[in-house]
């Protein structure tokens, strides 16, 4: 996902600071990859840390122990919140580096 996206990110970022300015194809695509090492390193533990944590909450909101045990649906949503944070705790940097280095 890192390696497709990465690319494409770079150049709409491209396009979105040359204004109406012309840019050639060559400048548009020269270094794409550029800064892609980052959000590499960083999916995997991120993904493993939003996972880790959603399973956790949604386990502990349907098993009762907060005075209401939550349907399904509920666990699910509360455990997709909480996890978030985490998360993103953990991409944030990657992502500073990767828009830093377009």
């Amino acid at each position: 996902k890192v390696l497709v996206k990465h690319p494409l990110d770079t150049v709409s970022v491209r396009l979105q600071l040359s204004g109406k300015d012309e840019i050639s194809r060559r400048e548009l695509w020269a270094g794409a990859y550029r800064g892609v090492l980052p959000p590499l390193l960083f999916a995997a533990p991120s993904g493993a840390v939003f996972f880790g944590v959603k399973d956790y909450v949604k386990s502990f909101a349907r098993s009762g122990k907060l005075g209401v045990k939550l349907s399904k649906q509920q666990a699910t949503l509360l455990s997709v919140f909480v996890a978030q944070f985490p998360y993103w705790a953990v991409r944030n940097p990657s992502e500073l580096v990767k828009t830093r280095s377009q």
